[in-house]
């Protein structure tokens, strides 16, 4: 479902890439009944403990990665700001891609998961420097995609591939 999106996408950014933006989005939005419906039906205890496991991994290496760059490179907290969503968007999308090599069902839960986290570090304000009011909703719209896209991309590009 995810790659016929995608496919879908790509076709319909060639011409207007508002109007696709507009149309991932919405169907995005509309599948999501299914995709929660399907992850409930499907052993959802099993699912919950592979999303935890992933979600444990990528908290480790969210954790390493900032570490690193905070022993290594002393940035200002501007910098700080402009590197975070960099470093989010790689770790969930490594964690798209090892939750779809697992148990590809399990990512829902694993989105819930990562909402949760942005929802509870948004409220509490762990920003090193005021930021304008969208900078967290940024974070909201950025993680179930960030964790979807990237198994659907390799997907289509290994169909494609093989063709």
């Amino acid at each position: 479902m995810v790659g016929d999106l995608v496919e879908e996408y790509t076709l319909r950014a060639a011409s207007d890439s508002f109007d696709a933006a507009c149309w991932i989005w919405s169907q995005t939005l509309r599948s999501l009944p299914s995709l929660v419906f399907s992850a409930a039906r499907n052993d959802w205890l099993m699912n919950a403990r592979v999303a935890a496991f992933v979600y444990v991994v990528m908290v480790g290496a969210k954790l390493a990665i900032s570490t690193f760059i905070s022993h290594h490179w002393a940035m200002r907290p501007l910098a700080v700001v402009l590197v975070a969503p960099a470093v989010f968007i790689v770790v969930n999308a490594a964690g798209g891609l090892v939750v779809a090599r697992l148990r590809r069902t399990a990512a829902v839960q694993l989105i819930a998961m990562v909402m949760l986290t942005v929802i509870v570090l948004s409220l509490e304000g762990i920003c090193p420097i005021p930021v304008p009011w969208w900078y967290p909703c940024g974070f909201f719209a950025v993680a179930p995609l960030s964790i979807l896209l990237p198994p659907a991309f390799f997907a289509s590009a290994n169909v494609a591939r093989f063709q």
